[in-house]
């Protein structure tokens, strides 16, 4: 059963109830809750729940929103070098897992952090692939050092980040907790997780629930940028996906409803129906809600007949 993440229209709402009936009103009897839902709406959800209205597929580290800069989704969160920031950046994230134990979600879908670098390479390659510089010398250069860059600095991050993830299987252990730690990839090449690293974090903690959460367009995007083969990448690792955030991409824009705006994820289909938990994850300006309701039952009946 597909799931649509509140990130298509929590910014129009102040109510729980109400962003939650406008999904239900598209078909959706699924949900994930994004890192923008207050905790005021979070409560108005939890007595929809309660009452059977709804079920929330998962929810989206930092949960509910938190303002403080240091704990955003672009951040060193559970990598910080700073042992004060990352045991705080340990504490928020647990508790989104006891969030995701409240709504009975099967998974929390965790931005792990990032490998700081001297240039923001990201910026500089997407403004190069936008203006079709892609095939220079120039391009490849800049890719190259970045590359090298990246593979110099990254080990330190994984470790802090393997540490922190351990941390809190370990809190969820004594607790009881099952829910699935889903690391997700990153839009950004300088970002954790990508595919490597994400598998090296699940084999360093293959005693705890900690999985891969596959986002196809972001994957798209860091293809498009020569990082790797996306659908090649998340094959390697569809045994341990436990959830998938499913939008289509057009150039260096993402989050665009499937088969509405474009064919990308035809061949990404069949990986797609083994994901358990399977989420549109949607733009709310560059999607209306007829393309939304659209985009939905094309999906549900391509999955039907595969």
């Amino acid at each position: 059963m597909l799931s649509i993440s509140t990130c298509w229209n929590v910014g129009r709402h102040s109510s729980g109830k109400a962003m939650v009936e406008e999904l239900k009103s598209l078909g959706f009897s699924r949900v994930e809750l994004n890192y923008n839902v207050t905790k005021e709406m979070a409560d108005e959800i939890a007595e929809m729940v309660e009452a059977g209205e709804i079920t929330i597929s998962s929810v989206h580290n930092v949960f509910p929103y938190n303002e403080i800069k240091e704990f955003h989704t672009d951040s060193l969160l559970l990598g910080h070098p700073d042992r004060k920031s990352r045991d705080e950046a340990i504490e928020v994230t647990f508790n989104s897992v006891e969030q995701a134990q409240r709504f009975n979600a099967e998974a929390v879908v965790i931005h792990a952090g990032e490998v700081p670098l001297s240039r923001d390479y990201n910026s500089l390659l997407t403004q190069m692939l936008a203006e079709g510089h892609k095939n220079t010398s120039f391009y490849k250069n800049l890719f190259d050092e970045f590359m090298r860059e990246r593979e110099k600095n990254e080990p330190k991050y994984i470790e802090l980040i393997r540490q922190s993830l351990e941390a809190i299987c370990e809190a969820m252990g004594k607790k009881g907790y099952r829910t699935a730690l889903g690391l997700e990839n990153r839009m950004s090449c300088h970002q954790i997780s990508l595919f490597h690293d994400a598998q090296m974090l699940i084999d360093a903690l293959k005693e705890y629930p900690v999985y891969f959460w596959f986002d196809i367009g972001h994957g798209m995007l860091l293809e498009n940028m020569g990082m790797f083969s996306s659908l090649e990448e998340a094959t390697k690792l569809k045994d341990k996906i436990i959830g998938v955030h499913i939008h289509d991409t057009k150039g260096t824009i993402d989050h665009l409803c499937p088969f509405v705006h474009g064919n990308g994820l035809e061949a990404y289909m069949e990986l797609i129906r083994g994901i358990p938990i399977k989420v549109m994850e949607l733009a709310e300006k560059r999607n209306t809600a007829g393309e939304v309701k659209r985009s939905r039952n094309i999906l549900a009946g391509r999955l039907a007949k595969i």
